[in-house]
């Protein structure tokens, strides 16, 4: 889901224009008129240089079509929609008109003419967007997480909502626009026979918008944390598939979903069980009282997965454990009551192993309908991040908070 929206350049745009008839040609009032076009859309000022309201128009669409090629340009490579791009340049061009600048007289050059523009760059439109942004992340989220996850809405759908969130904060913020000190760009308008051209141009541009608060935060790595997409809910969903066979939430971290069996809980714990289990050469019908058992009991486990901290080129998380206990109580000796059991012939089984483990499942699953919980343990999981933006959690970690559930008792003091 990592997409990245790219600030297109605020290169201002200025025509080369033919100017026709140029009797009593104002060169300032020129480059206020051309300013007014291409910034403000203003057609009006232009009309006191280009008289064919045909021609205005072209060259109003020619500054759109630049305005479209520079944003193309920007977003290249970068994975966001058409609609949001088109979303931006609108923002972008509404912000705009909004500025302020003021063009100087003319001083005569030997190619053209020579004038100093003032800009007061427009402040605050891209200043502390972080809290109103998370907070339409959050009410998105808390919406439409459970649409999201089983694919209701589609990825590219949520990605451009999630765009929506920052741009909604951008326009709240042009309600209280702000202007920071003049700033004077030298302009040099060129004149050869019919043909203008100019020079300082995209410095006018570039001082138009205060862009120092834009990037101000991870846009994506923001929406993760307050959707539950980020290293923590990582290692949530981890925890959720292995202990409650729960996969809608980790499928959110894979673009192929198929790589998560829908019944891995149950596939996990069956191999798992199975390979503790080799060493006593049970009986499949045991083999199957454990798995089931144990499958039962780790969805009683109880865990709380905090932040992620950043760490180097990765995040550490830190789960809380509450140490299932007493599952085992009342079931110590077992191998002298399994004897017990087969030498007084109230056990049809031979294999005192069998005779033992069957117990043992048994006592398990009794006990379960009253479980204790001990003082919480804390874990901490290494979450790495690789450049596409998957994560991956450390099983060494893993294994150690699976360790903590459930306080397993000493086997070779049962047998």
């Amino acid at each position: 889901m990592k997409k990245i929206i790219s600030l297109w350049g605020l290169c201002f745009l200025m025509l080369v224009l033919l100017a026709g008839c140029r009797k009593r040609f104002d060169p300032s009032g020129y480059i206020q008129a051309v300013l007014d076009l291409s910034i403000k859309g203003d057609e009006e000022p232009v009309k006191q240089y280009v008289k064919d309201t045909k021609d205005i128009q072209e060259l109003k669409e020619e500054t759109m079509e630049q305005w479209d090629s520079s944003m193309e340009a920007e977003f290249e490579g970068a994975d966001v929609s058409e609609a949001i791009q088109q979303e931006w340049k609108e923002l972008m061009l509404d912000i705009l008109k909004e500025s302020k600048y003021t063009v100087g007289e003319a001083e005569k050059t030997k190619d053209g003419y020579e004038m100093q523009v003032e800009v007061e760059p427009i402040t605050g439109v891209f200043d502390d967007l972080e809290a109103p942004t998370r907070e339409r992340m959050a009410a998105y989220a808390k919406e439409n997480k459970e649409k999201i996850l089983d694919g209701t809405i589609p990825p590219e759908e949520a990605d451009d909502e999630v765009s929506r969130t920052y741009i909604s904060a951008v326009r709240e913020n042009m309600e209280n626009i702000s202007y920071g000190a003049p700033q004077t760009v030298t302009v040099e308008m060129i004149v050869d026979g019919e043909e203008i051209s100019f020079t300082g141009a995209e410095e006018v541009g570039a001082l138009m918008v205060d862009m120092s608060g834009f990037g101000g935060f991870d846009l994506w790595e923001a929406w993760r944390e307050e959707a539950g997409f980020g290293p923590a809910g990582y290692v949530k969903a981890l925890l959720d598939m292995y202990t409650q066979g729960s996969t809608d939430m980790l499928r959110a971290f894979f673009n192929d979903v198929d790589e998560i069996p829908a019944d891995f809980h149950s596939q996990y714990w069956d191999e798992t069980v199975r390979n503790e289990c080799a060493a006593y050469g049970l009986s499949e019908d045991v083999i199957a009282d454990m798995q089931e058992m144990y499958k039962k009991l780790v969805k009683k486990t109880k865990y709380t997965v905090g932040e992620a901290k950043k760490e180097g080129d990765g995040y550490t998380v830190e789960v809380s454990v509450e140490p299932i206990t007493g599952v085992f109580d009342g079931y110590v000796g077992v191998i002298e009551d399994a004897a017990q059991e087969i030498m007084n012939g109230t056990s049809t089984e031979t294999n005192i192993y069998d005779v033992a483990f069957r117990n043992l499942a048994k006592t398990a699953a009794e006990n379960m309908n009253n479980l204790s919980y001990a003082e919480s343990q804390t874990a901490i999981v290494h979450v790495s991040e690789a450049e596409d933006g998957s994560y991956e959690a450390s099983d060494e970690d893993l294994g150690n908070v699976f360790g903590q559930m459930i306080a397993m008792p000493d086997m070779e003091s049962l047998f």
